[in-house]
């Protein structure tokens, strides 16, 4: 029997994955619940939306849209006409996630691993009951997988069976990282233009070209960066030693010290402000997900929020 819940643990099945299905209904990426652009579009203000063909120019009808004059059509003939378009009906939907060493943790819940996954899936769902297709990429330090945009639900069964395979073949293993920078570069090749872009990670491996990547990728597409993290990786555990390793070495914690639980702060909201700046300055959406949080609540408020204040401010992507 599927799960009709949200996942827990160390490890996730299809099963879980796949009911995850239910669940995504309440994360609309058509954006019909709430206030679009005044720019045509399926898709939240901040994102670009699908793409509309032009189809055909015919007489001008009363009730039709004065912006899509055809006024060259218009002088020649000496009578209105509009031009018409056709939507279009698929958008390539990618989710990037990280199953890096650094994602097998939490203290809470489940894993920033499993919870990367579980966002994952809760989109690919909410995107093909938009029409779109999806497709991923998936690495972790023992394996790197790409998946094309395909439709429907053959098309998310892939995405799921890939995020199944590369997690049970890094979960637990250390190893040297994989850089976020190597992964967006594979993702410039692959990646069409106009695509909607999901990257699921903890962003403790950026690597030297990330931001560059970055940059190139939202010049024609629409990205979200989604900071996955753990209650304990924000605030320190209560006063005592704490024996910690990354898998190759191991040393104490103590935070019976002041000055080392002012720093362990300090160093977690350095790391958040920068990731923030990097986010604001290529105008990319962060939404920062806590693994004991409902991560459909997640999604929705954070994609919410990101569109009331696009709209608020009134800047047009």
């Amino acid at each position: 029997m599927v799960a009709l819940h949200r996942l827990t643990g160390v490890e996730f099945s299809i099963d879980d994955l796949i009911g995850l299905r239910f669940l995504s209904r309440r994360i609309d990426l058509g954006g019909k619940s709430i206030t679009r652009s005044s720019t045509a579009g399926g898709y939240f203000s901040r994102f670009r939306g699908r793409g509309m063909d032009f189809d055909e120019t015919r007489r001008y009808s009363v009730g039709d849209d004065i912006r899509t004059m055809d006024w060259r059509v218009t002088a020649r003939t000496g009578q209105p006409h509009t031009k018409m378009f056709r939507e279009e009906r698929e958008r390539p939907v990618l989710v990037v996630v990280d199953f890096n060493p650094s994602m097998s943790f939490g203290s809470r819940v489940a894993f920033k691993s499993v919870i990367a996954a579980e966002c994952a899936a809760l989109i690919c769902w909410s995107a093909i009951a938009n029409n779109d297709r999806v497709g991923a990429l998936v690495y972790s330090a023992r394996s790197h997988r790409e998946v094309r945009p395909a439709s429907g639900k053959r098309g998310v069964l892939h995405v799921l069976k890939t995020l199944v395979d590369v997690h049970k073949a890094g979960n637990g293993v250390s190893g040297d990282a994989v850089a976020l920078s190597q992964s967006l570069l594979n993702l410039r090749h692959v990646v069409r233009p106009g695509s909607l872009i999901f990257i699921f990670s903890d962003f403790y491996n950026l690597g030297i070209d990330a931001e560059q990547h970055l940059s190139r990728l939202r010049q024609h597409n629409d990205i979200v960066m989604c900071s996955i993290y753990d209650p304990l990786e924000a605030t320190p555990p209560p006063a005592g030693r704490y024996a910690v390793t990354n898998g190759r070495q191991r040393m104490m914690l103590d935070t019976s010290s002041k000055k080392v639980k002012q720093n362990y702060v300090l160093n977690f909201q350095q790391r958040q402000v920068e990731l923030e700046q990097l986010a604001n300055s290529r105008n990319i959406p962060l939404l920062n997900i806590l693994t004991e949080a409902d991560p459909v609540t997640s999604l929705r408020s954070g994609l919410y929020n990101e569109t009331a204040a696009q709209n608020s401010a009134g800047v047009k992507v």
